[in-house]
């Protein structure tokens, strides 16, 4: 004979905690990336986010950074939403014009500029650690897919054009650490 068992549920999951938190990335602001993320409260486990970026500006030297990024995600949280660990499923959408920039050593950054697009999805882990009862701090981080469609240039300045790349990738997608404020 079979039987159903109702599992109880707890007064914890009674309670719906908070339903919208607003966020911004510190390590996006690190690049000097204006930013800004809300995330709904869906079901008792699961939200779903959504973050913007923005970085229009050019630096001395011909540096550039410009870009700007979508970014939706949708989450499950272990315990409860905004509460403790978390996976995640993201999607990102942007667009670039960036070179001249001395990163990690590779002097084809360094010397071509990047004009183009990319397209990706990928995986997210998380956790939120909770600064008070509406504040807190996520750090999270993800990996996967991400297409890239671009032109490549040899200087900012004269343009000089080298070609039209179309590139798959696959490795990190994301690195967060959030500021959030929580409204219940």
């Amino acid at each position: 004979m079979m039987a159903w068992f109702v599992e109880p549920v707890s007064a914890q999951e009674r309670e719906p905690g908070p339903s919208l938190g607003v966020k911004s990335n510190l390590l996006y602001w690190a690049t000097t990336s204006p930013n800004f993320g809300v995330e709904f409260r869906v079901a008792p486990r699961w939200t779903l986010e959504g973050t913007v970026g923005w970085n229009p500006w050019a630096f001395s030297g011909q540096r550039t950074l410009e870009h700007w990024l979508v970014k939706p995600e949708a989450r499950y949280w272990f315990c409860r939403a905004f509460e403790g660990g978390f996976l995640g499923m993201h999607l990102l959408y942007g667009q670039f014009d960036a070179g001249n920039l001395p990163m990690f050593n590779r002097q084809a950054i360094y010397d071509h500029t990047y004009d183009g697009r990319g397209a990706g999805a990928g995986l997210t882990g998380g956790y939120h650690f909770p600064l008070g009862r509406r504040w807190g701090l996520e750090l999270s981080a993800g990996a996967g897919y991400l297409y890239l469609d671009y032109d490549k240039y040899r200087c900012e300045a004269c343009r000089d054009y080298v070609g039209h790349y179309r590139r798959n990738w696959f490795g990190p997608t994301k690195a967060a650490l959030n500021f959030i404020y929580l409204i219940h």
